[in-house]
């Protein structure tokens, strides 16, 4: 069934064949089209460059004359839409650094002509493990001075000889080469820290699902109502964890946040003290699969521990956690930094939103559901997200935290 949103999308494109081809997507719309080609390339199917138009001076000229030209100038599987009020984007299919730069240059010039004062940035997806081209935002006057370098000097210019904040390299995904020849993996939070190197926040909003302010608005109203009239139990879970076993009442950990940026992630403590020390010598114990670490019987857990866990009563320093923001009532559960480090590409996506207490994974199993299920189900929960879910999540939680299923 077509949403009302998606039919007023569809009607105003029929009467757009009627005035001409349309000078841009919304911003809404082009988030759609840069998801499904960035989706597209974690699959390993095809890479994408994507130019984003900037102005420059106080009267850059309209927008809608800017889209006007880009789009006359673009093949029919480009695709331009904006990215807020003032900057204009085009995402290119199957294009190299190379080809993109050729586009944007020649688009400057006639953009000039036309009165208007922008400049362009390359953002190239995925990388250059597959052949085509570094992964690497850089501002258009920084490639054409590397350009004109390379022309005066005959030879191919290196990335230390930019001017600090031009070039920001990337290593998107898994495998891709660095400068010392070795391999990491990199996190929405470092391609985040790459685009706010080079001057502009552009594109910020294209990895990341801002929360709603109703949204936020409930997370304060529960989380610091939960917050007082559960300080009973609070008192008496942490003096049952300090009696049964040494150590602190409350567990912290780094977790990654929304785009991997790391918080400290807290839960009334259901393990010895030694646990982390303990848990590479349990690795081929291990019942999960992907890069999570779960064991139903854990001989690192404490008696009160099983407890807790079965009652989930060890999650509720986590609604601190929403007071500060950290995390929300419903969004994906945030991973443990290691586990981040062995994602594969498609699933970085589960970070554009802010991690919660509960999901769709929560009421549907918990830890009986393989990883790539879960992460499937925090996508479908990031695509389907609204209030009227978050309320119903809410209430299932409370059954399976009755249930006690696949809490261990």
């Amino acid at each position: 069934m077509i949403r009302r949103g998606q039919r007023q999308g569809i009607l105003s494109r029929l009467r757009n064949l009627f005035r001409g081809k349309p000078p841009g997507l919304s911003m809404a719309e082009f988030e759609v089209v840069f998801q499904r080609e960035k989706a597209l390339a974690d699959r390993g199917k095809r890479f994408f460059a994507l130019v984003v138009f900037f102005p420059v001076g106080n009267e850059p000229g309209p927008l809608s004359e800017l889209a006007r030209i880009v789009n006359e100038r673009l093949r029919t599987e480009d695709t331009v839409g904006s990215l807020d009020q003032e900057h204009l984007a085009a995402v290119l299919p199957d294009t190299t650094e190379e080809g993109a730069f050729a586009l944007a240059n020649a688009l400057i010039s006639q953009i000039a002509n036309a009165g208007l004062h922008y400049d362009f940035k390359i953002y190239v997806y995925p990388g250059k493990e597959r052949g085509h081209g570094h992964p690497h935002i850089a501002t258009g006057a920084a490639l054409r001075k590397d350009r004109n370098l390379k022309e005066s000097s005959g030879s191919h210019s290196k990335s230390e000889d930019k001017m600090p904040g031009e070039v920001a390299l990337i290593r998107s995904t898994k495998g891709v080469p660095s400068e010392s020849g070795s391999s990491e993996v990199a996190n929405l939070g470092e391609i985040r820290s790459a685009f706010s190197s080079c001057t502009e926040e552009d594109l910020q909003q294209l990895f990341f699902i801002p929360i709603s302010l109703r949204k936020r608005a409930l997370d304060l109203i529960v989380a610091g109502s939960a917050l007082v009239l559960l300080t009973p139990v609070f008192i008496l879970v942490a003096i049952a964890v300090k009696l049964t076993s040494e150590g602190p009442a409350i567990f912290v950990q780094q977790r990654a946040g929304q785009g991997g940026k790391p918080f400290n992630f807290y839960k009334f403590r259901s393990m010895w003290a030694d646990a982390e020390a303990r848990k590479a010598a349990l690795f081929a114990e291990n019942e999960k699969d992907g890069p999570i670490f779960k064991i139903k019987d854990d001989p690192r857990m404490t008696p009160i521990g099983r407890f807790l866990r079965r009652t989930s009563l060890d999650e509720l320093p986590q609604l601190y956690n929403v007071l500060k923001g950290d995390m929300t009532l419903v969004g994906p559960r945030p991973p443990t930094l290691d586990e981040v480090e062995h994602y594969e590409p498609w699933q970085y996506a589960r970070l554009n939103i802010r991690g919660g207490i509960t999901c769709i994974w929560q009421v549907s199993g918990r830890s009986e559901i393989g990883f790539e299920d879960w992460v499937r189900m925090d996508l479908r929960y990031a695509q389907k997200r609204g209030l009227a879910l978050d309320l119903g999540l809410l209430a299932k939680t409370a059954n399976a935290v009755m249930s006690g299923r696949g809490a261990y």
